[in-house]
Formats: C-alpha cells, structure tokens, sequence
C-alpha cells in the first residue's frame, strides 16, 4: 500500500511552529566526577508543533477523512514535505486527539498539529 501524502489544500502557518531533536541522550551519574552520556539514535526524531488553516468545512471535513482513513486513525505514516530542509521525509501525528479545530473566520479552520519525522 502506498504511503498517503499530507494534504496540499492544508496550508502550514509560520505562526506557532516549534522544532525538537531528540537523540535519546541516556545520562548517567558516577560516583565521583562528570556524569557520563551516551546518545541512543543515530539519527534524532525530530518532534515539530505547527498550525495548518485549511480554507472551508469541506476541506476540514477531508482533512478529519484523510486522517480517520488514510492514517487509520492518526496512527500511519505519510509523506511530508519538511518545512526547513525541503526535503520530502515520513512523517507520523502524534498527541490526542489529533486536530483541535477552532473557527479562523467565514469558513476557515485551523488547528495545532504534532509531527514526527525520523531525521
């Protein structure tokens, strides 16, 4: 089965939008003298929060489709164009429930969104 690509009608906002490497730093405390620390990954899972708007009730409504369908619920993976980089990478949503829509004007919405890339 093909790998779902995120929607191009839901349009990614520069307000609000976070980034966060995670390497899986383990630390641990010695005895005596400098704490030792270890990173698990090889390549960080990068943890981002950014808003999309998307621009009518029936794009919200393909959106919530897309997710409940395409991503089985928000589990599966996607194809995401990083923001930063450019690059095409496999995304995954994370965070409960997924979509938090609010009104953004006459038929607008937005949400927050969590995603997850590996590197």
């Amino acid at each position: 089965m093909a790998i779902p690509e995120f929607p191009a009608y839901a349009l990614m906002l520069a307000d609000g939008f976070a980034e966060e490497a995670d390497y899986g730093v383990m630390r641990t405390e010695m005895d005596s003298g400098v704490p030792k620390q270890a990173r698990r990954f090889s390549v960080p899972i990068i943890a981002r929060t950014i808003n999309i708007r998307v621009q009518s009730d029936a794009d919200r409504l393909r959106f919530d489709a897309w997710v409940r369908d395409d991503l089985a619920g928000s589990v599966g993976w996607f194809n995401w164009l990083d923001p930063i980089g450019g690059q095409r990478k496999r995304a995954r949503l994370v965070g409960k429930p997924a979509c938090r829509w609010q009104r953004d004007g006459p038929q607008r919405w937005q949400t927050p969104l969590q995603v997850e890339t590996v590197g």
